[in-house]
């Protein structure tokens, strides 16, 4: 179903509209240059009912070239903008985006996923009360991520599940 809106309203608060009308019990959230590999979406729901806990699973994401893409940031904060700087130059290296990369990372604190693709448990959704809609577009996901685990629930990601996004592509202005 289209749910169909009159003006822009940014990604969080359009987002919050169709989680509000959506009934099952999780929520894709999928940026509209992203799409996903066959069978992500059954993979991510695995992991995600492997763990009540879970709230929010990710998928492996890739460029639409196939090399490796930063599905998962350090929470922002200065040592969190240090280790992002250390660790973007090697983006298509496979060794920056294992456990021990995100270890070293949670040095700053946390770490989030980005919605360009998650699935979200509709109860962990809720019980934040989705998106903060001062964020128009960008960081939404951060804050959404940290009030999700402070709350109690769990973030994962799903390595055998792919999802493919062309990064920035939704901000882009038609030209004329």
């Amino acid at each position: 179903r289209v749910l169909s809106l009159n003006r822009n309203l940014g990604f969080a608060e359009a987002n919050n509209i169709a989680a509000q009308e959506a009934q099952g019990e999780a929520l894709l959230l999928l940026n509209n240059d992203a799409w996903l590999d066959l069978g992500a979406v059954e993979l991510l729901a695995a992991k995600m009912e492997g763990e009540s806990r879970v709230g929010l699973v990710a998928p492996s994401l890739r460029y639409p070239n196939g090399s490796r893409q930063f599905s998962w940031s350090p929470t922002r904060g200065v040592l969190g903008e240090v280790l992002q700087k250390i660790r973007n130059p090697f983006e298509s290296r496979d060794w920056v985006h294992g456990k021990f990369a995100r270890s070293v990372s949670r040095l700053a604190g946390r770490i989030w996923y980005t919605a360009a693709c998650v699935l979200v448990r509709t109860d962990a959704w809720h019980s934040v009360g989705g998106f903060d809609t001062k964020f128009f577009m960008y960081f939404e996901d951060v804050d959404l991520c940290m009030r999700l685990e402070d709350k109690g629930w769990l973030l994962a990601e799903e390595p055998q599940a792919t999802a493919f996004h062309v990064g920035s592509a939704g901000r882009a202005s038609p030209v004329d």
